[in-house]
């Protein structure tokens, strides 16, 4: 089974966001508690007038998700994609190493 959760949202997408307790709830259902990350992504389309979430909001979903880190990433370009899923790596080690 899975070990490790990337929540993913889009920055310009309200909704998506929204819908992110819904997904941990069912994910949660079928494989439990797993470390994980929350990202935003298509920072390349955000500019002040079309971001749908404020940081203070994405801060209290995280705390939620228990997330371990929160980043803004551009898939287009490839935007701190490689920090995301560094750290999540990082912390699915961790945990199988705790759980030895």
């Amino acid at each position: 089974g899975a070990k490790g959760i990337v929540y993913t949202f889009d920055l310009t997408r309200r909704e998506t966001f929204d819908n992110l307790l819904t997904w941990k709830e069912e994910v949660e259902s079928k494989i439990g508690i797993q470390p994980n990350i929350l990202v935003g992504n298509k920072l390349d389309l955000l500019n002040s007038d079309i971001r749908k979430i404020k940081l203070e909001d994405t801060n209290n979903l995280k705390h939620v998700l228990t997330a371990r880190e929160y980043y803004e990433t551009s898939a287009k370009f490839g935007t701190k994609v490689d920090d995301a899923f560094s750290k999540l790596a990082l912390e699915m080690y961790k945990a199988f190493n705790e759980n030895e």
